[in-house]
């Protein structure tokens, strides 16, 4: 990917749409479900911050973030009930919410740094 200098005081806001929540089946045991991103600035600095977070905490290895669609996936064994994949996409929201803090973050750390130069 590459690096695109960020505005100072940019702020990220994406966020999944549960209205465009799919589900796929992969076989008798298993599924996927993806859904839509939205929100303010879905970018390469954000798909960095996004990776970043995913790689930093093993609860969120699932998610598979596809950019040129705009999605995130991830897949579920047959037998998972509402509530577990309920719990998973409350893992994803969290997970987004903590891309969104940690891009916005290095954009004002980029803009600081490009005052100070």
């Amino acid at each position: 990917m590459s690096e695109k200098t960020v505005p100072a005081g940019t702020v990220y806001g994406v966020w999944a749409d549960q209205s465009t929540l799919r589900r796929e089946s992969l076989g008798p045991l298993f599924g996927r479900i993806s859904i839509e991103l939205r929100g303010a600035l879905l970018d390469d600095a954000w798909a960095s911050a996004y990776l970043a977070v995913r790689h930093d905490a093993e609860q969120f290895v699932r998610f598979n973030l596809d950019m040129k669609l705009g999605r995130v996936s991830f897949t579920f064994r047959a037998s998972e009930t509402t509530d577990e994949i309920q719990e998973a996409l409350a893992l994803l929201t969290l997970l987004l919410e903590l891309a969104n803090l940690h891009a916005t973050t290095a954009a004002a750390a980029s803009g600081q740094e490009q005052r100070g130069a």
